[in-house]
């Protein structure tokens, strides 16, 4: 799953009135949002409570007694400073925050959700505001899988332009949690034909072709559980090497690897 971070907040009535009309920047409400408080006498708040819930990364569910960690965005201050509170056994934790940027994060360790990974929270002039914030595996790096998916999308956009649809190679998979298979693969107009000499049916190591190696690369990368490093081809961009681990488990790798792909005329 996609880490998110989902705000809402129940401003004022200049906030609100603001957005009904379009889009104004944060910086603009910031700059009137004083302005407006001397005119109608109105007490601008000296800190926001941020109340929320932790969820799993695993499905979404509620995370109990989750640490919940707000730092100051680096520069934002003189000191770098943390709050710590706990959810409950709903999830539901509560914070109160003054006006700045923060990286929020939730970690929980029973499921081993303890990254250290923490996405940007913007407490404005306003009451309050809710955030929900996933637990993140530890080791998962968000600015490394968005590269590695558009390192995918290139390389498997080179492989569509190539056309190539014909073609025979040697596909291997080792994984310790459904076994391994390995051996010549013939593919005609993009179907497997045969693998080993024998006919391309039942088994998932049986079917394999470059599509399909594409499509489970995909899954891995965008599995949080998962840390992946992949090798393309520089000319046809298919995948050559895959290894992909599992966060924090031991023999629970899958290695894959393509080599000798030749274009069937």
């Amino acid at each position: 799953m996609i880490p998110r971070c989902v705000l809402s907040r129940r401003s004022s009535a200049l906030s609100r009135r603001a957005r009904s009309v379009g889009f104004v920047s944060v910086l603009s409400v910031m700059a009137l949002a004083p302005l407006a408080a001397q005119s109608t006498g109105a007490v601008v708040p000296t800190q926001t409570a941020v109340t929320g819930i932790a969820r799993s990364w695993r499905n979404g569910s509620p995370s109990t007694s989750a640490s919940i960690e707000v730092q100051d965005v680096p520069g934002t201050r003189g000191t770098t400073w943390r709050r710590i509170a706990h959810s409950d056994s709903t999830g539901r934790f509560r914070l109160l925050l003054p006006v700045g940027s923060y990286l929020i994060r939730a970690r929980s360790f029973g499921d081993m959700g303890g990254g250290d990974v923490g996405v940007p929270l913007f407490v404005g002039r306003t009451d309050s505001m809710s955030v929900d914030v996933f637990t993140l595996p530890r080791g998962f790096n968000m600015v490394v899988r968005d590269m590695q998916l558009v390192q995918l999308a290139a390389n498997r956009a080179r492989w569509d332009a190539s056309a190539v649809r014909s073609y025979n190679a040697d596909i291997s998979i080792e994984c310790f949690c459904f076994g391994s298979g390995s051996g010549p693969v013939e593919v005609r107009d993009g179907s497997p034909i045969q693998r080993g000499g024998v006919p391309a049916s039942g088994g998932h190591s049986a079917a394999l072709t470059i599509d399909m190696v594409f499509d489970m690369l995909d899954r891995m990368i965008r599995e949080p559980s998962t840390q992946t490093a992949v090798q393309y081809d520089p000319v046809l961009g298919f995948p050559v090497s895959i290894h992909s681990d599992m966060l924090g488990l031991a023999d629970a790798s899958v290695r894959v690897q393509v080599r000798n792909l030749k274009r069937i005329r």
